[in-house]
């Protein structure tokens, strides 16, 4: 491409919201958020959402202390569940000395979201139930293993049981393309211990939720980066951004002092770019709101890439099909990662998507990339400074914040871009990150409450 021509095909992108967000535009979006979450905590019915905040889900969990963890005698062990979007696991969890160690035991994948619809409340026990009982078989002594600890990606009321904590679905759809006909107001734990109890793991009698991001909160666990960090307090927070995009706090003065689930991936507070707009019309979307975790979720992401590469064509620009090529061949969100680092040759491209690709087509495709990444990171970074600033953490705290999800880990330049979005936020903050794992923290949260009997 020549000097002018790349200078229009820039133009072009700037023109239908291929680029980053403005700073007045992260700047509005992130007072939207806070006004958000302020008027879901102070929300008197949890049930009526029609008020413009958030959800702010009172989870009745307190954050998880020291003390607690270390009563757990060693050799404890719970199974665990991480469920939410496309990658199932299911492992054991075993308390070693003074740490929690995890070991997956399957991962069942669900890239076809045709899958994700299922016909019941009892189909959803027998996916789960079997997810369970052919994880254990790989154990070679299941009768000590009686707790059954989920890390679960989508929202529900919580539910104090004399089987633990169950979870009441909120609604048919859950999250990520997830659905269950006839699933609102179901017990979710009740399905799977009764499915348990027929087919072979009659012993497992404890079973207990918490929403993901509440999971990763719960990771009393989460290691620090280097020696340099150890001044830095592990935070009651926890944010989870993969397929879907959520976080969850304690704020203090609010709703008892639990951590609130805030579903802030449903936030408005970003509106819709042209990308946006365009990918509701095309039911690109599981919902028509210009939801924030439609900028930033795995699921999302090749979706903005394909979508943008329409609208430069709309404009005129020649992207030679490579948007229905893409759409048809890449089958997540890795392939937008990988062009924006320029980590796929021109050959292997064209092998994947099955046509010709030169190295001007390839100089563009990785430019919308990087701009598709960087735009989800400011989104992300919107979430956490809306977060941590209303909780109070926005200045002056030396805070460890843990996350987990594959966008955040893996997406190139993405936590860049959210740490670079906090300096414009929040400048003042003195906040880090660190890698949480809800597994972890829900396995710990039920092995504490297995040993005091609730």
């Amino acid at each position: 491409m020549t000097e002018e021509e790349i200078k229009k095909f820039y133009a072009l992108c700037d023109a239908s919201d291929i680029r980053k967000f403005t700073k007045e535009e992260l700047e509005s979006g992130f007072t939207r958020l806070k006004k958000e979450i302020l008027i879901g905590l102070r929300r008197k019915n949890e049930g009526d959402f029609s008020d413009g905040g958030l959800k702010c889900l009172n989870t009745s969990i307190k954050p998880i202390v020291s003390k607690d963890f270390e009563k757990i005698p060693s050799g404890t062990k719970v199974a665990y569940g991480s469920y939410a979007g496309t990658n199932w696991i299911t492992g054991l969890a075993t308390k070693i000395g003074d740490k929690i160690v995890e070991h997956p035991l399957t991962t069942k994948s669900f890239s076809d979201k045709s899958a994700r619809v299922l016909s019941s409340p009892q189909e959803f026990g027998k996916l789960i139930g079997d997810l369970v009982i052919n994880a254990l078989k790989k154990v070679n002594n299941t009768d000590d293993i009686e707790c059954f600890a989920i890390s679960f990606g989508s929202e529900f009321f919580p539910l104090q049981t004399k089987y633990g904590r169950d979870a009441i679905f909120i609604n048919d759809y859950l999250a990520k393309n997830w659905s269950i006909k006839k699933g609102k107001g179901m017990k979710a734990g009740e399905c799977i211990l009764n499915y348990l109890k027929f087919h072979g793991l009659p012993h497992m009698k404890k079973i207990y939720f918490a929403n993901d991001t509440t999971a990763v909160a719960l990771d009393i666990s989460s290691k620090f980066e280097s020696d340099s960090h150890k001044k830095y307090s592990s935070l009651p927070c926890g944010f989870v951004m993969g397929t879907g995009d959520n976080g969850g706090a304690v704020f203090r003065g609010f709703k008892d002092n639990n951590i609130i689930n805030l579903e802030c991936g449903q936030s408005l507070s970003l509106g819709a770019d042209k990308i946006l707009e365009r990918m509701i019309q095309e039911d690109l979307t599981p919902t028509k709101g210009c939801l924030l975790e439609y900028y930033m979720g795995g699921d999302y992401l090749l979706s903005r890439l394909t979508t943008s590469l329409f609208l430069l064509k709309e404009a005129n620009f020649d992207t030679k099909n490579y948007g229905l090529r893409l759409k048809k061949y890449a089958s997540d969100a890795k392939i937008t990662s990988r062009l924006a680092a320029a980590d796929i040759s021109a050959q292997e491209l064209s092998e994947l998507i099955k046509t010709k690709v030169n190295l001007d087509d390839i100089f563009v495709l990785n430019e919308v990339a990087k701009r598709i990444l960087n735009k989800g990171g400011q989104a992300a970074g919107v979430m956490i400074a809306g977060v941590c600033d209303i909780a109070g953490w926005g200045a002056g705290v030396y805070g460890a914040i843990p996350v987990e999800g594959t966008v955040f880990l893996q997406a190139f330049g993405f936590r860049d871009r959210i740490r670079k979005t906090l300096k414009i936020l929040i400048p003042q903050h003195r906040l880090i990150f660190i890698p949480g794992s809800g597994t972890r923290g829900i396995a710990t949260e039920a092995m504490i409450r297995q040993q005091a009997g609730s």
